[in-house]
């Protein structure tokens, strides 16, 4: 155990700020007591204790009980900064804890029909619960296309849902597999005369609420197990002609009448299938803090651990932490850099979907909704890329500790694994943002003097894209770049690469492509890259935009101005060719001061990182990793770990399969005979 005792002790009296004072400047300080308090009543509990390895019946078994606990503690999420925090908290606690139900509860919240009261109230207190029924096995990212049908009856007034074939089988519904006894269900809805009008969503009875058994016209069950998030029973469901009444049809969409004839408020039906999903953007933006918090857990135990761990040396006498070494600094502290900047913006980004759903004035509200989505878009596939390759690389800078179950990088991968396709794939939902900056930008190339700009400012400088891309990186050398510098990158490659997608587009369409294809056609490189710089910038600003107001005292600005500036040049390492190839930087030696400016910023960080952790980090029984706790004895944790492991020491029930002898050759005159 020699170097580990207190390591983490002497790191933290190097430190030049106070941990309380930065994390109620990065978060607010209503969310971080509040989600506290949720960590500590939780800590108290024995129901929310490690379960350790449990098979997934076990494990949604306790799951369920889990959640029937979590209403009888009733914490408060009446403002927006308390669902924050609850949903936040208890995501960090175990991804299972939060389950689709909750979007359930929502969804039929916002129908606002006085004969779902009394269903409501019964899923609020647990005693039935629902799921969220889109995708299907043929069909997730092209909802447009499901195939699950409800088709209106007149002469029983209601909808028959029906799956004409396995390719229309409901899946990957959470809930569905075993315990939900209602369903949010997408179909196109259909009427007598054979026409399709979209899809909508309907109230769907699956189970019956005593037993638990499937209705008549229902088939259901479990899809069987994943790569993680076990707690969750993830199911499939096909239906057979299964009648349900009209009242059970959700607002949103359009309506049908007695005699059969649909009714819509919306333009056509593409305007009306935005409308259907629209609870999907809730679920984007709460994906994107919970992909976050992996990345904080995952960070905090491997520089913790890097603080500790000592090899090699400049003599065999003297080993150092591996901290010290400038290879794990590179390797860590930009990922830790990123937790802090993203860990700043999801809040806010919480703050402006829920605005948007409050707004008063339509026209507002709509522009606004629409900015949030492609925001939402953006954030949860940049944050579940970043998140993955931090994790990735921070369990790896453990070495083979790090691949131990219960140093929990295996959990953290697998939870972040599944929300990268969940709520819409990421690579995809990237187009909807893409598509959102273009048409702007479109309707400005298009005349009539309208500039460019959205409630929130993230497309406002693309108003600017000419000015901006007459400008050029001048670098001094022997110089350090700032946050400001950091900041310009991403501005000029946001106009670059919007001007560069812009005419891309329009080069595919003169070719005589049809708009789909061209589309297509012009991601790689262009659109695709778009989006994600479009977020990032945005991401970079709202940061850069803390340091600039943060308080001179505490040490505080130079704090967050080396972590932004951090963060926002190993982001723009990423798109230094593409930095050339526009003409931005335009000598051999601008990629070399971004480079000796972000190993500057690395080297000055070095003895202040154990303490930023400390900002960061959960609770120990939260983090749970025996190498990342916060007490610096990772060895004497992890050997506890290793003998109080069910049944480490005892002699396997199959030992005498060990011992048994077998007989040399004893099938090989099987094998010739076998051969002739």
């Amino acid at each position: 155990m020699a170097g580990s005792i207190n390591a983490l002790d002497a790191y933290r009296k190097r430190a030049s700020f106070e941990v309380a004072r930065l994390k109620q400047l990065i978060e607010p300080k209503e969310i971080i007591e509040h989600r506290e308090s949720i960590w500590e009543t939780l800590a108290r509990d024995p129901l929310f204790f490690d379960p350790g390895e449990v098979l997934s019946d076990e494990y949604q078994k306790l799951m369920i009980k889990r959640n029937k606990r979590l209403v009888e503690y009733n914490f408060a999420t009446d403002t927006p900064a308390e669902r924050y925090a609850y949903s936040t908290a208890l995501f960090a606690h175990d991804v299972s804890n939060l389950s689709p139900h909750s979007m359930f509860v929502d969804v039929l919240k916002r129908a606002n029909k006085p004969h779902f009261a009394s269903l409501i109230e019964t899923a609020q207190n647990y005693r039935v619960l629902g799921c969220f029924a889109l995708t299907e096995i043929a069909h997730g990212s092209n909802s447009k296309a499901l195939r699950t049908t409800a088709t209106y009856d007149p002469n029983t007034q209601g909808f028959i849902i029906h799956s004409p074939d396995i390719e229309a089988a409901k899946c990957w519904v959470g809930n569905l597999g075993k315990v939900a006894s209602f369903a949010i269900l997408f179909a196109q809805l259909c009427t007598p005369d054979g026409a399709h009008h979209g899809v909508h969503q309907f109230l769907v009875p699956l189970r019956d609420t005593h037993t638990l058994k499937t209705l008549p016209g229902v088939i259901a069950g479990d899809m069987g197990v994943k790569l993680g998030m076990n707690g969750v029973s993830n199911g499939f469901v096909m239906f057979n002609n299964y009648w349900i009444p009209y009242q059970n049809l959700l607002p949103g969409g359009g309506e049908v009448t007695s005699e059969g004839n649909f009714v819509s408020p919306h333009k056509d039906i593409a305007r009306q299938h935005v409308a259907m999903l629209a609870p999907l953007s809730a679920g984007r933006v709460t994906i994107t803090s919970f992909q976050i918090g992996y990345l904080r857990a995952a960070i905090s135990i491997a520089i913790r651990y890097s603080a500790c761990r000592r090899q090699f040396g400049p003599s065999p006498q003297e080993e150092l932490p591996i901290l010290e070494y400038q290879l794990q600094q590179w390797r860590l502290f930009p990922h830790l850099a990123a937790a802090f900047v993203w860990t700043h913006f999801c809040p806010t980004l919480f703050s402006d979907y829920t605005h948007a759903l409050e707004a008063s004035d339509p026209v507002k509200q709509a522009s606004l909704i629409k900015e949030v989505h492609a925001l939402s878009c953006g954030a949860k596939a940049v944050a579940g890329f970043i998140a993955r390759d931090g994790i990735q690389e921070s369990r790896e800078a453990c070495g083979g500790h790090g691949y131990l179950a219960a140093n929990q990088f295996g959990t953290l991968r697998g939870s972040v694994d599944s929300l990268l396709t969940a709520e819409g794939d990421n690579n995809l939902i990237l187009f909807q943002a893409a598509a959102y900056i273009l048409g702007h930008f479109a309707e400005k190339q298009a005349g009539g003097g309208r500039p460019i700009t959205s409630p929130l400012g993230s497309l406002d400088i693309l108003d600017h894209c000419e000015d901006v891309l007459k400008g050029s990186f001048i670098g001094v050398e022997g110089s350090v770049l700032t946050h400001r510098d950091a900041v310009g990158m991403f501005e000029w490659l946001q106009c670059y690469l919007c001007t560069e997608s812009f005419m891309k587009l329009q080069t595919e369409l003169s070719s005589g492509k049809d708009g789909f294809i061209a589309r297509e056609d012009s991601q790689v490189y262009h659109c695709h890259t778009l989006a994600q710089v479009y977020i990032e910038c945005f991401v970079l600003k709202k940061f850069a935009k803390l340091v600039d107001n943060a308080p001179l005292e505490g040490n505080l600005k130079a704090i967050t101005d080396k972590l932004c500036t951090l963060y926002g040049l190993s982001r723009a390492e990423r798109h230094v060719s593409t930095l050339y190839q526009g003409g931005y930087f335009t000598q051999p030696g601008d990629v070399r001061l971004l480079r000796t400016s972000l190993l500057h910023c690395i080297h000055l960080l070095k003895d202040e990182v154990v303490t930023l952790v400390d900002a960061l980090a959960p609770p120990d029984n939260i983090l749970k990793a025996p190498i990342g706790l916060s007490d610096g004895e990772p060895y004497k944790n992890l050997f506890q770990s290793m003998v109080t492991h069910p049944k480490s020491m005892e002699r396997p029930y199959w030992w005498e399969e060990v011992t048994a002898n077998p007989s040399l050759g004893s099938r090989h005159d099987r094998i010739v005979k076998a051969k002739l």
